[in-house]
This record gives C-alpha cells, structure tokens and sequence, in this order.
C-alpha cells in the first residue's frame, strides 16, 4: 500500500473513532467546555493527554505502519481537505483528534440528557477482563510500567471504552426497536438512495487467468477447517500465464472495446471476459457508498462523474498495466440492503444510519463548545507518544509517498 493511500485510510479511520469517548474528572485543567441547562461539560488535559497516544497507536497499528513512519518529514505531506484546501497529513490529524474531543464533549451531555440508558455490561466486563490480562502481560501488573509502554493507564482505556458503550446506549435509546427516533423503512430507503451507487465491472489481470475444471467452469479456492471440512471461498483459482500468453491476452482489451462500440450488452462482456470473483457475485449490480472509493483511486478518478449508463469506452490501466478494468454504472437495485444476496454488503447499513442521524445531532451542539487554545495548541499527533506496540506484528515499512498506477 502506497503511503499517500495510507494517509488516506488512516484520516478516515480517525474520523470515525469519534465514537469512543471519556468523561473529565473534577478538578482538572479544562482543555474544553460546553455551558448547557445549567451544567458545564469538560474534556480536560488529562484526557487529551490519553487521546493523542491511544489513537495514534491503534491507528499505526491498525495499519501495519511501524514506528519508521513516525517521522515528521512523512507526517508534512499535503493533502487536500474536503473543502478544497490544503493542509498536511500532521496538522489534519491532529485537528481530527481535537473534533474527537470536542464529539465527547456533547456525548457526556447527551448522555445525562437522555437520562443514562443502559449499557452492554457483557461487553465492559470482558472487556475488563482483556484489559487485566493486558496489564498482566505489558505491565508486569503495574499501571506504572504499562503506561511506561503504552502512554495511558488501563484505568484511562477502561473509561473510554465505557464511554463507547454508553454512545452505543445512547443510539439505541433514539433510534432503536423502541426510540423515539427508530429507523422507518422510508428512512431506510431514503438513506439508501442518498448513499450508495451501483456499477458494473470488468477486471482483466493481465498475468493470469482464472484457473477452469474440465467442463470450464471457474473454480474456486476452497479451504479446510479442522475437521477437515472443506468450505468454498468467494475468491477464484488462478493460472500463471507464459509471456506469450499475456501477450495473447492484451486483445482481449482491444475485444471488449470493440465489443462495447458496437453495443453488446455489458453484463455480457463480464461473464465472457471477468477475472475478478465478485464481478460475477454481483454480476446485476456492485454497489458501493458514494462517499467510498470504487475498487481502487485511478478507477474511481475516471468514473466518480458518471451518470446511469455511462461506460468506460477504453480500458483503464492499473498497477503498471497489471490489471485493466472497464465500467458501466447502473441503477441501484431496488431495496438491496434487504437481499440476502447483498448481505456481506448491508452488514451495518442501520448501525451507519444511526451513527449519521446522531452525528447530526451532535452538529447542534459542537459549536457551542469552547477551546482553551493554551492548552489545545501544545497537542499535535506528529509529537505524541507512540508505543513501540507498533513494531509487534507484521507491518507495511514502505514510506515512498509517490503511486504508480
């Protein structure tokens, strides 16, 4: 995975940790404030003290990055924020842990507000187990070296994996079976419409081909439990091709081309033509969220302005012309977060409406939260704690911030 891409996924992982948070406790340095029926709500320094190496961890590791990408001159590449302008990776990151503080802020309200609903004390107690046996392992049983480690307590990790539950409480309390805010089948459609597209696809791997059995059929790769059960995978066999082969295989670019000029059907071209499994799974329709990329940058680039019925006339090239893709946008099926068949897909379709409707509310109340910028601007991700936690399992070391699509 390029760097550039990394960066990427790793800013769209931090805006969704959102979701966790901690309360303040009394008495300490309040880095932010909301003032609200009487109550104030704090997020205090010790607090941020806890965000920046927790989140900065978990997402290095999460990521396979080792701690060789902490380094400032990686960390001062530029991106571009959504609005059009430009920042870099470090500054957007860390103002993305700051729009954390400032989520938590409002949950603690909302919370109190909602009258504390009831959290999963299955999850929190075997969460405090795992938490004791880490302490255990990394801290020899001591919060004193384990914080030496890791940069937090896990006292600090056990509050904010609560405060987590206690958002989830909060959703459920709103827009579940029995909220006053449950989710309508025409909430469902609406969100669905608003939020996914659908596509067609061709993907040609130009240095193999799908491996095929006696009648040719595809075959599939298949695995074995310990019992020796053998289960198929969604995921095909593949043949390694001679070069004389792969150079057999560049007409079939030329055929699909010609093909679609001359106005065959595209579903057509996928079933004759397709190297890739779930082209054919989702032969009727692939959809992907609108905001999401559809199967990798350089495809996305050259479809993300298509219209129902538009097509790549000429094959788009990827990976240093190891794979070449066509694509035909299509209507969205209808209610396919129903079909059994889309399952995979539709796995947290309710649980991201939710997350969406309470952010909106959570919108009402985030600029109302006040920053104490003395204490707020010492806090930056490239110069929080990073454990060497990181360096613990198999990781991506490549810093090469160029692609080469």
């Amino acid at each position: 995975m390029k760097a550039k891409r990394l960066i990427s996924l790793v800013m769209a992982a931090l805006m969704l940790a959102g979701a966790m948070f901690i309360f303040a406790s009394c008495g300490e340095k309040v880095a932010m404030s909301l003032e609200i029926d009487g109550k104030t709500y704090t997020v205090t320094k010790k607090e941020l003290d806890f965000l920046f190496p927790y989140i900065k961890m978990n997402l290095f590791y999460s990521y396979g990055m080792t701690s060789v990408f902490n380094d400032p001159s990686f960390w001062s590449s530029e991106i571009k924020n959504e609005d059009g302008t430009k920042t870099t990776a470090g500054d957007a990151q860390t103002q993305n842990i700051l729009n954390i503080a400032k989520n938590l802020v409002v949950t603690k309200y909302l919370y109190e507000k909602y009258g504390k609903p009831a959290i999963d004390n299955e999850a929190l107690e075997k969460y405090k187990t795992q938490l004791a046996q880490m302490l255990a392992y990394y801290g020899y049983g001591k919060e004193g070296y384990y914080k030496r480690y890791f940069g937090y307590t896990t006292d600090q990790e056990l509050d904010y994996y609560t405060r987590g539950l206690e958002n989830d409480a909060i959703m459920e309390y709103l827009f579940g079976e029995n909220g006053d805010k449950k989710i309508t089948d025409e909430d469902k459609e609406t969100y669905y419409k608003d939020s996914y597209i659908a596509y067609q696809f061709i993907m040609l791997d130009m240095n193999k081909d799908i491996t095929k059995d006696e009648e040719g059929n595809r075959v599939q790769k298949t695995e074995k439990d310990k019992d020796g059960k053998e289960t198929k995978l969604e995921e095909y066999e593949y043949t390694d091709l001679t070069n004389e082969q792969k150079e057999e295989k560049k007409k079939r670019v030329d055929e699909i081309q010609k093909a679609l000029a001359g106005g065959t059907d595209f579903a057509e071209l996928v079933e004759k033509y397709s190297d890739s499994f779930d082209s054919h799974k989702y032969a009727k329709a692939y959809i992907v969220t609108k905001s999401g990329t559809l199967l990798n940058s350089t495809v996305q680039e050259k479809v993300k302005d298509f219209k129902v019925g538009d097509y790549t006339k000429e094959g788009i090239s990827y990976s240093n012309d190891n794979y070449v893709y066509f694509v035909k946008r299509v209507e969205l099926p209808e209610k396919a977060y129903a079909d059994e068949k889309y399952e995979d897909v539709f796995s947290s379709f309710e649980d991201n409406m939710k997350s969406e409707k309470y952010n909106d509310i959570c919108k009402e109340y985030v600029d109302k939260v006040v920053v104490n910028e003395k204490i707020v601007s010492k806090y930056s991700f490239i110069n929080a704690f990073l454990s060497d936690f990181v360096d613990t399992r198999k990781s991506n070391t490549n810093t090469n911030t160029t692609t080469s699509n």
